[in-house]
């Protein structure tokens, strides 16, 4: 639905490829979304530019631009490039996970359990 976004995060990261859609990730705490913004980002999205279904289209609006933070997830003891996305205003502790891979694939994920992801600048 933004296929603007797969562009600018394959030329932010160099990764040759990018994996539909995002991996969400809750937070338990604040604190820990609020880290993210004592990094640099790599890129800074424009809320207004987000594409939701016509149901939603306040949603990006509302949360502002959203921030880009390169990273590092732990897949079964390997680290793996991701981009981190932040809101700038955000509703819940969530970030979501872009990947040049299918992230719940390789984790075999099936929820509720602690992944190792570490955000950098």
């Amino acid at each position: 639905m933004n296929p603007q976004r797969v562009a600018v995060i394959l030329k932010v990261t160099g990764w040759k490829t990018l994996t539909e859609g995002s991996f969400n990730l809750d937070l338990p705490d604040r604190a820990m979304l609020d880290g993210l913004l004592g990094l640099s980002p790599v890129w800074s999205e424009v809320g207004s530019s987000v594409i939701y279904p016509s149901l939603f289209k306040h949603i990006p609006i509302q949360r502002g631009p959203y921030l880009y933070y390169r990273g590092e997830l732990e897949v079964h003891g390997e680290s793996r490039d991701i981009l981190i996305r932040r809101p700038s205003n955000p509703i819940m502790n969530r970030v979501e996970l872009y990947a040049p891979f299918a992230i719940a694939a390789e984790l075999q994920f099936s929820g509720g359990e602690a992944l190792g992801v570490v955000a950098s600048d």
